[in-house]
């Protein structure tokens, strides 16, 4: 079984009041252009700025009121996890929504594990605190359009919705933190454990007993990490990022090593830091940058952090 992660919607506030910063910090990670400012707004602001991926800045002139960052689900398959949790850290972000998602292959499989999954949920099979009731299924009349599997409601702190539309299933994860120090840590969070980590950390808030199922928790399936998709796209972010992380630094970003870790390593690491380093050395020779250019890279990012 193999299955692709992926941050799916990403939505977070700060309490830095100047949307130029806000703007910046974006465009300072990810590359890309600002559209001119409209008057669409939401989450009590009436002004938004529109970046290029599909990324919305909402803000206003009241200084008391938090700009508002979201993400959709099309933004996100322009911007690498990594890219998502640094735009937030960056400005303090406390994260009001995160969903992530699984493509489970092999497709042939999709239609019968997303039936296995609703009679499961139904029985009262499953390990969890969401009310058997709290579940819905549609099947679609048009052709190619599959089925979709709801598990809780859009209002409730964790939800579940698994479909078979794109192919492969899809089991996606959303996550509406009502916790004030859970929102803050969850940019580094992200970054720590990257979209396949935070989706089995969500997975558990109800746990199907069929054997796909557990073994896609504990990790044992082929784990690939969706990134950008656009070559246009991937270009671009790649230069942007590059002008301030050094080339082979950036590949490794976009590539989904972990930089979250890599920040906070100390000067004086210990072995196991050490050894993680050195794999990260050897994935940026795979994947065809130069490890020589490595080290003066992250020195020089991290002073700049």
């Amino acid at each position: 079984m193999q299955a692709a992660f992926a941050s799916h919607w990403f939505r977070f506030s700060t309490e830095v009041r100047d949307v130029d910063q806000v703007l910046d910090s974006i465009a300072g990670v990810s590359g890309g252009d600002f559209g001119p400012v409209e008057h669409r707004g939401m989450f009590n602001q009436p002004m938004r700025f529109l970046h290029d991926t599909g990324a919305s800045v909402y803000f206003g002139s009241v200084r008391d009121q938090p700009i508002v960052v979201d993400v959709p689900g099309e933004a996100c398959e322009l911007v690498s996890s990594d890219a998502l949790g640094m735009w937030a850290e960056n400005v303090g972000g406390r994260v009001t929504r995160i969903d992530v998602a699984a493509d489970l292959e092999p497709a042939s499989h999709a239609r019968r594990r997303l039936i296995e999954m609703r009679k499961l949920f139904r029985k009262g099979q499953c390990e969890t605190r969401i009310p058997k009731t709290s579940t819905r299924f549609y099947e679609s009349d048009v052709p190619g359009d599959g089925c979709t599997l709801y598990i809780g409601s859009t209002s409730s702190d964790v939800m579940c919705r698994a479909y078979d539309r794109r192919g492969p299933l899809r089991i996606e994860w959303q996550w509406k933190p009502s916790d004030r120090e859970v929102r803050s840590s969850l940019p580094s969070t992200l970054l720590k454990y990257g979209p396949s980590g935070m989706w089995r950390r969500l997975g558990h808030a109800c746990v199907w007993p069929c054997t796909w199922y557990q073994q896609l928790l504990r990790g044992e399936c082929a784990d690939v990490v969706s990134g950008p998709r656009k070559p246009d796209d991937l270009a671009r972010t790649m230069a942007a990022v590059s002008e301030q992380m050094g080339a082979t630094l950036a590949g490794l970003l976009l590539a989904g090593v972990n930089l979250g870790e890599l920040a906070v390593m100390p000067r004086k690491p210990n072995a196991e830091q050490v050894r993680k380093f050195a794999a990260w050395v050897a994935q940026a020779r795979d994947l065809g940058y130069d490890p020589a250019k490595l080290d003066a890279e992250v020195k020089r990012w991290r002073r700049s952090r």
